[in-house]
């Protein structure tokens, strides 16, 4: 939440063009939150065997059905981050 406060978004709450990266890939709940902020990219470090909805159990960012679709990558190496994040 930190984060959506420091974006200079105005009224807009939409995360267009925004890159996300996350250690756990997200639940259906989180994936679906992150359609609706419209988000461009999600990466993310660990799959979540127990109720992944990216690639794990369900890949929920590519149903037809919804009106945005997101890439999601699948990234097990910390150095991979190290080029986005300034650790």
């Amino acid at each position: 939440m930190q984060l959506l406060k420091n974006c200079k978004l105005g009224d807009n709450y939409y995360l267009t063009g925004f890159d996300l990266f996350i250690l756990l890939e997200p639940c259906i709940m989180c994936a679906m939150a992150l359609i609706h902020s419209r988000v461009r990219r999600v990466y993310y470090m660990q799959k979540n065997n127990f109720n992944g909805a990216l690639n794990t159990k369900l890949g929920i960012h590519h149903l037809k059905s919804l009106n945005h679709h997101y890439n999601a990558f699948f990234y097990n190496k910390l150095w991979l981050f190290s080029k986005y994040i300034d650790f």
